[in-house]
């Protein structure tokens, strides 16, 4: 990816409120809240993931939904909150995503790529959230 193109993506990512059911996750940020429901399923890891608008590129509203549904379907065997990331600014659309409880990075970093996702919010129990960029991904899902 252009160092220009991923900083600007970096600025908006950071500059984002990724929401699931009462949470308000930010990067860099602890979530007691995240922390409280993760010990409660045991779990040590999470990550907030979305199949709307590949590598950060305006797509049709059908498509993306399509998509998500099957990031949903892919996210069965796992906790999950429904949640929507929203810009500070708003000058980006809200998108529709996921928060997943107990899944590792690995997996959650593949469905990204699978999905063309440019990055990923991901953290564990006790930990801010982290944006982690998706190397090789930015590749529209084709089902």
């Amino acid at each position: 990816m252009d160092p220009d193109r991923r900083a600007a993506l970096e600025r908006a990512y950071r500059a984002t409120t990724y929401r699931a059911g009462p949470l308000r996750l930010r990067v860099g940020e602890r979530s007691a809240a995240l922390d409280a429901m993760l010990a409660e399923r045991g779990a040590d890891e999470w990550a907030y993931l979305t199949a709307w608008n590949p590598g950060s590129q305006p797509c049709p509203e059908a498509e993306n939904r399509a998509a998500q549904g099957r990031l949903l379907e892919r996210l069965a065997a796992w906790p999950t909150l429904a949640g929507e990331s929203r810009g500070d600014d708003a000058s980006w659309p809200a998108e529709p995503s996921v928060l997943v409880l107990g899944i590792g990075r690995g997996e959650a970093m593949a469905l990204a790529r699978e999905f063309g996702q440019a990055a990923i919010l991901a953290g564990r129990r006790s930990g801010a959230a982290e944006l982690v960029w998706v190397e090789g991904g930015q590749k529209p899902h084709v089902p």
